[in-house]
């Protein structure tokens, strides 16, 4: 080997290079470096087939079957819009749809609902209406009878009144 970097001569070949083998039989046989250095070299090999791989399965496209590629991806793309669209419409008919069939049943319900609160409140005025001619034909035609029902009816709320507080305690 040169003496120093000053006896090297930019124009002039490097000297060749000493080899030492200074490596004992212990490291020659050393079976996890053995084993790291086949896996690092597998892991380059298979790094270096994949890009091999990929590199066949891409080609150059030429001009003109560029653009009729460019062609197909914008008709693709119309049909596509086209299509969006048309879904686009038929949910808006089919929302529409519902929403009329929505409100004809809303509407139908509450009219329903109204007339039955109408009927409801006819049939109380007309049995309140009932229960009063009832009371007036009764006191005036049986004052004792009409007297022996509110008593009676007033002794069972006492009773009932008295119970129900001795329970409550």
């Amino acid at each position: 080997m040169a003496n120093s970097l000053r006896d090297l001569d930019p124009g002039k070949e490097l000297p060749p290079a000493e080899f030492r083998d200074d490596r004992t039989p212990e490291s020659q046989s050393n079976p996890r470096l053995n084993e790291t250095a086949a896996a690092i070299g597998s892991a380059v090999g298979t790094a270096a087939r994949r890009v091999g791989e990929i590199r066949e399965k891409f080609t150059v496209i030429p001009g003109q079957a560029k653009a009729e590629v460019s062609a197909r991806a914008d008709q693709f793309r119309e049909s596509a819009a086209e299509k969006i669209e048309d879904a686009t419409r038929q949910v808006k008919t089919t929302l529409a749809g519902a929403r009329t069939r929505a409100q004809t049943n809303l509407d139908q319900l509450s009219s329903q609902a109204y007339r039955m609160l109408g009927d409801a409140r006819q049939a109380a005025f007309q049995k309140l209406a009932h229960f009063r001619n009832r009371v007036e034909v009764m006191r005036d035609e049986e004052p004792v009878r009409l007297l022996g029902i509110v008593a009676g009816t007033a002794f069972a709320l006492g009773v009932l009144t008295r119970v129900w507080r001795s329970n409550g305690d």
